[in-house]
């Protein structure tokens, strides 16, 4: 059994040295066509092909349903899309992604407050919380496409963080203009406990 064993790798050397010299095996070499490289297949000749119209990429499919946030009537939806969970963590996300994006020019508080927001040549940053009135789906088209002077900030951030996004600016229009007695039992005591920046009490 011994000689067996030690025999058998010995027998299966031609075939995986056979497989080895056939160039559809070895992936360095096998055919295939690289970015701008010609192809005598197409009648233009060349290898690089423009995807099929209504191509949508495979990573974008569990992205379709976040990006409903228009209604039938050429307007904006006041409500979040089905999966987005409206958490704590959802909105300590939604104010990661503004303290770096957004609070540059609108303000840390979302009031366009901003050394760079107040140094802009052509108009202002607008206020974000004077905007409550907006529906969320509002926040996320303009951080989508843009508006005005503000360019879109598609790219730099997906779609699930720009509802983030929206969800901390309703939070900060809220904590902007809410009643004390419309605050937790709990937060409204440490509020009232705590030394504001003039050194009393609110």
């Amino acid at each position: 059994m011994r000689a067996l064993a030690a025999v058998l790798p010995l027998l299966l050397l031609p075939g995986c040295e056979s497989n080895m010299e056939d160039p559809l095996m070895r992936m360095g070499i096998q055919p295939k066509v690289k970015v701008y490289q010609a192809s005598p297949f197409w009648p233009d000749g060349r290898a690089s092909r423009h995807p099929p119209l209504g191509t949508v990429p495979r990573e974008a499919k569990a992205e379709l349903p976040l990006l409903d946030w228009q209604d039938g009537d050429g307007g904006f939806k006041d409500a979040f899309p089905p999966g987005v969970a409206l958490t704590e963590a959802f909105v300590k996300e939604g104010q990661r992604r503004f303290d770096i994006t957004c609070a540059t020019c609108h303000g840390v508080r979302g009031d366009g407050r901003s050394i760079v927001g107040e140094n802009m040549a052509l108009r202002p940053a607008p206020s974000l919380v004077a905007l409550r009135e907006r529906p969320v789906g509002y926040f996320f088209e303009v951080i989508t496409h843009g508006f005005g002077l503000m360019p879109p900030f598609a790219a730099e951030v997906p779609p699930a963080e720009r509802w983030a996004v929206a969800a901390y600016v309703r939070a900060l229009q809220l904590s902007q203009d809410i009643p004390l007695a419309d605050i937790p039992g709990p937060e409204r005591e440490r509020l009232l406990s705590a030394p504001s920046q003039g050194g009393g009490t609110p």
